[in-house]
């Protein structure tokens, strides 16, 4: 029912869209997830504490680039009026993902169990949603599905299946988790924010009713 121009709006839309997302993909397939698991067969090799550190870099490099994190962190910075800046945040958010992906290769290079690594992670974040305002604690899990979106999964995934395969012929198995572990950590650190941020604003809401009383009172 819409004007035909609006219609060839929609379907222009939807061809670049088309375009787009099959070029991503096909780079994803082509490039990053070959390169990717190149790269980690590679540094398997090297000393352990040099490859945790290359993985932190890359990390907090492709949260970076991470499409999902950039409208995120734009939503959040709009909602709060501009006190949780976009770039503050995205920081911290690049931060929780280096950290979750060395203790990822941390885990792998040392044949630990991903449980003891994800159960007190995910407690800690059960707990943190009770002291999180109302507001934050959907935005805190979703900062848990953004950070493992397509750039994550299609490169640190494989990275990490690379490094395990030098290490073990179960590499597929020791590399299970990688996902959900990095996924915890930004939703911590979204909710430590959200209560930063909820306390700051209750200080700044006292202090602005002090004034008022103040000053109707010298009227």
């Amino acid at each position: 029912k819409k004007k035909k121009i609006e219609q060839r709006k929609i379907m222009i839309g939807l061809i670049m869209v088309l375009i787009g997302i099959t070029l991503f993909l096909t780079g994803g397939d082509v490039g990053f997830f070959k390169l990717a698991y190149l790269l980690g067969s590679k540094l398997g090799n090297i000393n352990k504490i040099i490859i945790i550190l290359i993985g932190g870099i890359f990390g907090f490099l492709i949260a970076k680039i991470e499409p999902n994190v950039k409208v995120l962190v734009s939503y959040v910075d709009k909602v709060t009026n501009g006190g949780i800046k976009d770039k503050f945040l995205e920081t911290w958010l690049c931060i929780g993902v280096s950290i979750s992906f060395m203790l990822s290769l941390f885990r792998v290079l040392n044949g630990y169990s991903v449980m003891i690594f994800l159960i007190p992670t995910y407690f800690l974040a059960i707990f943190f949603a009770f002291f999180t305002p109302t507001n934050f604690l959907g935005l805190s899990f979703d900062a848990g599905g953004v950070v493992t979106g397509s750039m994550s999964s299609s490169f640190l995934l494989p990275l990490l299946i690379g490094v395990a395969s030098i290490i073990t012929n179960n590499y597929l198995n020791e590399a299970f988790g990688v996902m959900a572990l990095i996924s915890v950590i930004p939703i911590i650190i979204l909710e430590i924010v959200g209560m930063i941020y909820n306390i700051e604003v209750k200080n700044d809401n006292t202090k602005y009713l002090d004034d008022k009383i103040i000053d109707y009172g010298e009227v």
